[in-house]
């Protein structure tokens, strides 16, 4: 890291340079030959005070914890990208600025409602072990011309001013994108001022640093393009539907002792919170199953919950993909039906 903060630079005995981003100050004692002026490389050789741990305490908030897939059932492959897209420039940081990469700023997340996208950026926070600030699109609109625009500046700063006095990664997590920053075509005049501020906003982050910017939407194409092209939210990540195998892994996670093998195979379609909400509809099936015996004075135990309970929730618990699609039928006369001539008579 220091190497990083001094790399370019021209140094001279007794000056000093402060780093923002890390907040931390080098402070040159000596250099050779004494009294010399130097251009700092990557190359160039330096011994660090006798107060390395003082140095390494201030350090010490950018170590990450070990990934922990358990952590997320059923969202392996997108807690591996997100990690990994978030981790390698604080971890490998002189590495990627030696070979000039360019790190992602933003980081765009999307998929169907309930599948874990808000759960998945809170794990990851906590592995990376960095603060996390919380937007919601609709949240950011106010009644006052000029009021949208700052609340989104304000949401920025104080993002930025955290990474600095806490010395540690921030994420800036802005949830429904799409109804912040819609399609410009399809908007109205002060919803094109606060997409053209966050526009703004992401070009300002002249470098990533411990600052990352996630969004997360359920209508990727509904979004602005001018917000997915590179230099702004220019990784995108799908968290999908659980597959049969995914699902398993989150009922385990939810419950115990049931057969969650054929659990799984009936639950196509069900996200992780129509499964969550499943495991609560059942386990309320079984109290009210409790309930009824009890009222026949029968003894009181602790309610077990039974396939029978699963299967009844399933009736009321329909899959989230399934809620916004209804179909209507108009009104059939029977001229409209073709054959069936002696039903007709």
């Amino acid at each position: 890291t220091i190497r990083s903060i001094l790399n370019d630079m021209i140094i001279c005995k007794g000056c000093s340079i402060f780093d923002e981003r890390h907040c931390l100050e080098v402070v040159i004692h000596e250099t050779n030959p004494s009294d010399s002026v130097q251009l700092f490389t990557y190359d160039t050789h330096i011994n660090i005070a006798d107060d390395i741990d003082e140095i390494t305490s201030l350090l010490g908030s950018t170590t990450l914890e070990e990934k922990n897939p358990k952590s997320v059932p059923g969202l392996h492959e997108a807690y591996e990208a997100l990690y990994e897209i978030i981790s390698y420039p604080l971890i490998y940081q002189d590495l990627i600025q030696q070979l000039n990469i360019e790190c992602p700023k933003g980081i765009l997340l999307y998929g169907p409602p309930g599948v874990g996208k808000t759960f998945l950026v809170n794990q990851i926070s906590k592995a990376c072990d960095a603060k996390m600030i919380t937007v919601n699109g609709p949240d950011i609109f106010g009644p006052f011309f000029g009021e949208s625009e700052k609340r989104l500046r304000d949401a920025f700063s104080q993002a930025k001013n955290l990474t600095i006095k806490e010395n540690c990664p921030v994420i800036l997590f802005i949830d429904e994108l799409d109804v912040l920053a819609p399609r410009r075509t399809e908007t109205q005049f002060h919803e094109t001022r606060v997409i053209a501020q966050l526009l703004t906003l992401m070009d300002g982050m002249e470098s990533r640093g411990r600052l990352i910017v996630i969004a997360a939407t359920n209508r990727p194409n509904a979004i602005d393009p001018a917000l997915r092209r590179p230099g702004r939210f220019d990784r995108e990540i799908a968290v999908d539907v659980p597959s049969e195998q995914s699902r398993f892994e989150i009922l385990k996670s939810q419950t115990s002792k049931m057969p969650l093998a054929l659990l799984a195979s009936v639950t196509n379609g069900y996200v992780g919170a129509d499964l969550a909400s499943l495991c609560r509809e059942a386990a309320m099936n079984a109290v009210h199953r409790q309930v009824a015996l009890e009222k026949n004075e029968v003894v009181n135990l602790i309610p077990k919950i039974k396939m029978d309970d699963f299967t009844g929730a399933m009736l009321h618990v329909v899959p989230s993909l399934r809620r916004g699609y209804h179909i209507n039928v108009g009104k059939i006369n029977w001229d409209d039906i073709g054959g069936l001539e002696d039903v007709k008579k």
